[in-house]
């Protein structure tokens, strides 16, 4: 009956640990497109701060090379945390993935908030001229069996901007958007997001809508997410884990020299 008793204790316990204990944020790769020619500004993130729609630290940050390339490597371009090379959230190298780009360049624009998650991600952007060069983005060798893409900081510029449709499109399903303000006017956590949910393999993403002369458009980093990882308990969880067996232990212990010194 006490050892009834004490499975039973147990089990609440693990019940308990079960519903409160926290877990890991899932695996993700980060990029964060900055301006590598301002000398005051780039819009960097640094390795512990976690923007995005799922949070996840050690964003690749790609100082954007000279203007008006086409198929340009991105990972050489990547100055941080670790210069050439991709990391993941962990900041561990993602071995064996590429990353290709196409564009017209980048800019910066500081909110006078540098140094907080948001700001940093939306202060950097990656731009498609007025003159109608698109931003194109090819992904190979992805890590994981499944995943989300996120396009974070979408906006519009140009004189026309307000109003004039945008897109963005990986081949098989394409997002529009409109920029209402032009982007100087705009508080940078209104910005709009894409999400490409589900995806496996390759990916090449690719804008449109850039008017020669009129509009162009632009985004801030674009995040991949692994959705295949289960999740996985911290630390504090097994500690709190291990911390039950042992009450459940000395708690048998002690019933058993009660019982047997009656």
């Amino acid at each position: 009956m006490e050892s009834h008793r004490i499975f039973g204790w147990f089990a609440v316990g693990v019940l308990v640990l079960t519903a409160v204990a926290p877990t890991a944020h899932a695996e993700t790769i980060g990029f964060n497109f900055t301006d590598n020619d301002s000398p005051t500004f780039t819009g960097q993130i640094g390795s512990t701060l976690e923007p995005g729609v799922v949070g996840g630290a050690n964003w690749n940050n790609v100082g954007v090379g000279p203007n008006l390339q086409t198929g340009r490597n991105m990972v050489a371009d990547i100055i941080g945390p670790t210069a050439g090379t991709i990391v993941d959230s962990n900041g561990a190298t993602v071995a064996g993935m590429t990353a290709t780009y196409s564009y017209n360049g980048a800019f910066a624009e500081d909110f006078g908030t540098t140094g907080t998650d948001w700001d940093d991600l939306f202060e950097g952007q990656l731009s498609a001229s007025a003159d109608g060069n698109l931003i194109s983005i090819a992904l190979t060798n992805i890590p994981y069996a499944s995943y989300d893409i996120y396009v974070l900081g979408l906006r519009s510029y140009g004189l026309s901007a307000a109003g004039t449709a945008q897109s963005i499109s990986d081949g098989t399903e394409t997002f529009n958007w409109t920029t209402p303000l032009n982007w100087k006017t705009q508080d940078p956590m209104t910005q709009v997001s894409a999400l490409f949910a589900d995806r496996s393999g390759d990916i090449t993403l690719t804008t449109s809508g850039a008017i020669s002369g009129q509009v162009g458009h632009s985004f801030g980093g674009i995040h991949i997410v692994n959705t295949t990882a289960a999740a996985v308990p911290e630390p504090s969880s097994f500690a709190l884990m291990a911390l039950i067996l042992l009450g459940m232990a000395c708690y048998g212990w002690r019933q058993r020299h009660l019982a047997a010194a009656a």
